[in-house]
């Protein structure tokens, strides 16, 4: 599992909208907190999306993080985390960022 988003992917407190967009792919972005962050008192956010493409033997999840963080600072992650079914009982996961 990829701890880019430390609480799973994209439970972050704010918006997103998701979007199927056929065969298997997906987009989805939105605004939400600061990474960490359940609840801020500061007007800073950030920018997150994930682009998907799911079937029965991959699944494959490119994610984006960006904007400041409580000192001002931009930033920038970018993360991959793919499945590919080995067989019925196992999946080998990979995670990149």
């Amino acid at each position: 599992m990829s701890y880019m988003f430390s609480y799973g992917p994209f439970s972050h407190t704010g918006l997103k909208a998701d979007f199927t967009l056929g065969s298997g792919f997906g987009l989805m972005a939105g605004v939400a907190n600061p990474t960490d962050f359940l609840s801020a008192s500061f007007a800073k956010k950030n920018v997150i999306a994930q682009f998907s493409k799911t079937s029965d033997h991959v699944n494959a999840f490119l994610n984006y993080v960006g904007g400041k963080d409580t000192a001002g600072n931009n930033i920038n992650q970018i993360g991959l985390t793919a499945t590919a079914k080995v067989n019925d009982v196992f999946r080998l996961v990979m995670t990149e960022r």
